[in-house]
């Protein structure tokens, strides 16, 4: 059997990208790209058999819940869905009190998908266990932007810094977006976020973070090596945004203007896309898109990082909230 990567303890919580110094991520990044290759020669992987994994997920999920199933099942670990319309929460029950409860019953871990922003850190406090946050409100999704930076990595050098990055759509209701800004310019790279007014973070409209550029029209598309398009959440009230067919005029890649991307540009969605809304299917098809990859990829990093973080907590042991 393959064994976990060499090296110092990994973390035991993933609620934000910030939780993994520079190190562990490309720790992370390369241990996910060596898994896919054991794995596509037949190799056996490594074993977290015996472990049992909550999967709490709040908010519907396709891509990021079963890669994270997927990632248990080839990891020989075993995993419990935790329906929240089917156990005591239904009854009042607070997330403190079943973190406690799951911690009680020898749960290994806990992959949260939450509206609630603070869902996971709160987990957190109160099970000794794995806890990483699959998507929280509006605050975090930090798998996603390590599936996609292992993604475009098999494509592109992103150790050294320079790139230029542009994340156009409804960035102020994206967790993905947040995320992807807070790693991506910790690797030395330039991020620009375009979006309607009502899409941006108003404080980042005034006071950018470093390395960040903020418009509110689309800049032009040829300096950038990367563009990743977000899709237009509208079952998060509260802000205005406008139409699908205003924000496709306004902001789509469309066919046009995929023309005007650098030759070796490449494009990225989290997913999932409206078609013809933020990308236009063909480009979303085409050789420079990444979507499908991000999502392969999205399993391999979450099978890297559960096989780490599974087996650094069995090393360290630990108490609720360690």
């Amino acid at each position: 059997m393959a064994e976990a990567s060499p090296g110092r303890p990994f973390p035991k919580r993933l609620i934000t990208t910030e939780d993994l110094d520079l190190e562990e991520i490309r720790r992370l990044i390369e241990y996910a790209r060596d898994l896919r290759k054991r794995h596509e020669q037949g190799e056996g992987l490594p074993s977290q058999a015996g472990k049992c994994v909550v999967l709490w997920f709040t908010e519907p999920s396709t891509r990021t819940r079963l890669a994270f199933a997927s990632a248990l099942t080839k990891l020989s670990a075993s995993f419990i869905d935790l329906e929240p319309t089917a156990s005591s929460m239904a009854k009042g029950e607070s997330i403190a009190e079943t973190a406690r409860t799951l911690d009680a019953l020898g749960m290994a871990g806990v992959v949260m998908r939450t509206g609630h922003p603070d869902g996971p850190g709160l987990v957190a406090e109160h099970f000794g266990g794995v806890v990483i946050n699959a998507g929280a409100g509006t605050f975090a999704h930090p798998t996603q932007a390590l599936a996609d930076l292992a993604a475009v990595a098999e494509k592109q050098e992103v150790w050294q810094g320079g790139l230029r990055m542009l994340v156009v759509g409804d960035i102020v209701r994206s967790r993905v977006a947040r995320s992807t800004v807070r790693l991506w310019t910790r690797l030395g790279h330039r991020v620009t976020l375009a979006g309607p007014l009502g899409g941006l973070p108003q404080s980042w409209l005034k006071s950018p973070p470093a390395l960040v550029e903020v418009t509110t029209s689309l800049p032009e598309l040829g300096q950038f090596d990367l563009v990743m398009m977000l899709r237009t959440q509208r079952e998060r009230e509260g802000i205005p945004f406008p139409s699908p067919g205003e924000f496709a005029r306004h902001f789509g890649l469309t066919r046009e203007r995929a023309t005007m991307l650098k030759g070796d540009a490449l494009i990225l969605h989290p997913g999932p896309y409206e078609p013809g809304v933020e990308i236009d299917p063909e480009v979303a098809r085409s050789q420079r898109s990444l979507i499908q990859s991000q999502v392969e990829w999205g399993v391999w990093v979450r099978t890297a990082l559960l096989d780490l973080m599974l087996s650094s907590a069995s090393e360290q042991g630990g108490e609720a909230g360690g």
